[in-house]
């Protein structure tokens, strides 16, 4: 993919610009940016189709795409072995609309970290910026087993200062990744259901509402304990920026953030539900044509029941997952503990010899 001659933004850029405005902005800026017709639009409109078709395709485009995209414009990003203050970056790991995170050294306490950089174009948008601080301003403000850890926010120095949030490097996988290989053990959906629960619990007692809680934002590390990443949309109950509370992934959405209202911790508990219906399933519960065919499953639908799908489903882990897909936020659960609770009864009623244990403190639970 070539860049076009003029002085107009590539395909690549425009999508990346579009990504940075809601949904229904969107056409309203390709208009100033491309114009209404022309192969640029065309190609604009087709990748924005995909990514609300299918929620993840983003980041796996950009899984896909990014070292490609860094040698297409070497004078917008920074690639391998440049430096932003003390780290070095070594190799892109993904990007989206909300930045782009390399694997870096950090030079001066000589460790691994996920740098996460705003795009070039953004980098003198006040609005961006605050988003990418705002996400350091969530989770660094909790401090929990199950949530990433972020070591430093900052805005580096040279002619072109970037923002960045410095953040742990997690060796391992995403949810997604494992879900795309089918339906997981059914022991491990109750583990790592019990993990999230609690760490998303951790954030609501902070105020904070992540909003975006998907199998894309979820690492499974090496040794099997579940963290909890990009807050890059979260909602602090005391911030008063003014956002779109639509903000988020259209298949982790649930029914009340798709019509923007304003959310609550229960929000992130239905989207707790699709992860879990997904890890037993291996498919998501909601599907459409398009995005407005998906949104009016997530509204209107209920999905096949996960003992049609998977009959060894235990009935408790049945139960969890209806209740958190409840379309009602006031039918799901009230608070994460409970989700954790439910979680742990499932757990200990179906694995073997576990009568008598104490479920907490099984290693990675807790």
């Amino acid at each position: 993919m070539s860049r076009p001659t003029g002085e107009g933004p590539s395909v690549l850029e425009a999508f990346s610009r579009a990504l940075d405005h809601p949904p229904g902005e969107r056409s309203a800026y390709l208009d100033r940016a491309v114009g209404r017709d022309g192969p640029i639009r065309a190609e604009v409109e087709g990748l924005l189709a995909a990514l609300d078709t299918t929620p993840d395709y983003l980041e796996g485009l950009a899984e896909r795409l990014l070292p490609g995209i860094l040698e297409f414009l070497p004078d917008d990003l920074p690639g391998p072995g440049d430096r932003v203050d003390s780290y070095e970056l070594i190799r892109p790991l993904g990007a989206g609309g909300m930045g782009v995170v390399y694997l870096a050294r950090d030079l001066d306490l000589d460790r691994s970290v996920a740098l996460k950089l705003l795009p070039p174009h953004a980098t003198g948008d006040d609005g961006a910026q605050r988003r990418l601080i705002r996400e350091a301003r969530a989770a660094s403000s909790l401090d929990h087993p199950h949530i990433g850890v972020i070591y430093r926010v900052g805005l580096s120095q040279g002619s072109r200062p970037r923002p960045y949030i410095a953040m742990a490097h997690y060796e391992g996988e995403t949810l997604r990744e494992k879900i795309s290989r089918g339906p997981l053990p059914l022991d491990r959906v109750l583990e790592w259901g019990i993990q999230m629960a609690r760490g998303l619990g951790r954030a609501h007692e902070a105020g904070i509402v992540h909003r975006d809680v998907k199998a894309a934002n979820i690492i499974v590390t090496r040794r099997g304990q579940i963290r909890i990443l990009d807050f890059g949309v979260a909602r602090l109950a005391e911030d008063g920026m003014e956002d779109s509370p639509a903000a988020g992934t259209p298949g982790a959405m649930s029914p009340e953030q798709t019509r923007g209202e304003e959310v609550d911790g229960r929000s992130d508990l239905w989207s707790l539900g699709v992860l879990l219906y997904e890890m037993v399933s291996g498919v998501p519960p909601f599907t459409g044509r398009d995005r407005q065919g998906l949104i009016r499953s997530i509204r209107e639908e209920e999905p096949p029941p996960l003992e049609s799908l998977r009959p060894e489903t235990p009935p408790l882990l049945s139960r969890v997952v209806r209740r958190c897909l409840a379309k009602r936020p006031g039918d799901r659960y009230a608070v994460a503990e409970e989700v954790v609770t439910e979680l742990a009864l499932a757990l200990a009623t179906e694995a073997e010899g576990l009568k008598g244990v104490d479920v907490r403190g099984r290693p990675g639970v807790a």
